[in-house]
């Protein structure tokens, strides 16, 4: 309608308001002697509002998983998730290649706010030796998932290769046979020979590996890790009952023999290092980065399930040192000396 109209005696300016129930404009029309000019005032424009979530992947994040065994879980990665469109829950992701059955995936981005986010939790199991590799793809970004598979040696008792988070006690036996009594024990990434993690004993702290095929008997066997000693300590490195003992005093490596004999080599601090304790028909050798350095006749029945590192059994003796790739064998890995591994077992 219009509300008020003015007459001048240089031009005629008419002024309309219109109303209704979801819209108020006003328009000015003023016609001078010559011409016409109109000038208009919109109402003020709302942009559309987002009706459903939308996805978007936040910085980087690691997306290779390195080596398992067969039929092994690798540790999980991680993915950060935003929402930035409307409250909602993400649809499952999944994954696609030649094999996304290898990988899986979940998340708990559910019930995100805008602006909220989220992780999603990668797991990587593989199912055929060699590499492996799927895709998964969130928010528009597609990331390829890599790992390899390992077959695993049917002598090998455990396979300790210290990956994962920094400080976590989340241990795992990549030959997929033990179970863990864990005494403080943590994963550290502060010092690594391989996979960027390794496990860390504080001087106050042991991990108890259970598993019934450590019980050798009279057999062939090797205890095989990389070392490292930070300064001295007490404490044994790998102890039953009922297993082979290797003990860590006063800066050296000691091994145990028939009717309680013993030997030992100094060890270096501060450094990585190769052992690998092998019992070959009855002679046990020690091996320190490739070279045999320890010799002596071991004839024992071991009929021990569970062996611990970091502690003295019974006592309150401990190692300060990371371990890093300890595989336990029931064969004698070598018999001469050797070239340490490169990279993981």
């Amino acid at each position: 309608m219009i509300s008020t109209i003015l007459r001048k005696s240089a031009a005629l300016a008419i002024m309309a308001v219109f109303a209704g129930p979801a819209l108020a404009a006003t328009y000015a029309v003023h016609i001078p002697l010559k011409g016409i000019t109109v000038v208009t005032t919109q109402p003020p424009v709302t942009p559309p509002q987002a009706s459903s979530p939308s996805w978007t992947v936040t910085g980087t994040a690691a997306t290779a998983f390195g080596s398992s065994n067969i039929g092994v879980a690798a540790p999980v990665l991680t993915l950060a998730v935003k929402n930035i469109g409307a409250a909602g829950t993400l649809a499952a992701p999944a994954f696609t290649g030649a094999n996304a059955s290898d990988f899986s995936v979940s998340s708990d981005c559910v019930n995100v706010p805008k602006d909220g986010t989220c992780t999603i939790t990668v797991g990587f199991t593989p199912s055929g030796p060699g590499a492996r590799s799927a895709t998964l793809s969130v928010g528009g970004v597609s990331k390829t998932y890599t790992g390899t598979g390992l077959a695993v040696d049917n002598d090998v008792v455990f396979m300790l290769h210290g990956d994962g988070v920094n400080g976590s006690a989340n241990f795992v036996d990549s030959a997929g046979n033990s179970t863990f009594t864990n005494a403080g024990a943590k994963l550290s990434a502060s010092v690594s020979r391989f996979g960027g993690s390794s496990i860390y004993l504080d001087g106050n702290s042991s991990l108890t590996v259970n598993n019934p095929r450590l019980a050798f008997g009279t057999g062939d066997y090797t205890i095989e890790w990389w070392h490292y000693q930070v300064g001295d300590s007490n404490g044994d490195i790998f102890i039953g009952p009922g297993v082979p003992r290797i003990r860590g005093m006063d800066s050296k490596v000691t091994i145990f023999g028939d009717n309680g004999a013993y030997v030992q080599v100094g060890m270096k601090t501060n450094t990585w290092q190769h052992y690998a304790l092998v019992r070959n028909k009855g002679m046990q050798t020690l091996y320190q980065d490739g070279k045999a350095v320890l010799q002596m006749q071991n004839s024992s029945n071991f009929t021990g399930t569970a062996a611990t590192f970091g502690r003295t059994v019974g006592y309150g003796y401990f190692i300060t040192a990371y371990i890093d790739d300890m595989r336990v064998t029931r064969a004698a890995v070598y018999t001469s000396n050797f070239t340490v591994p490169t990279a993981p077992y």
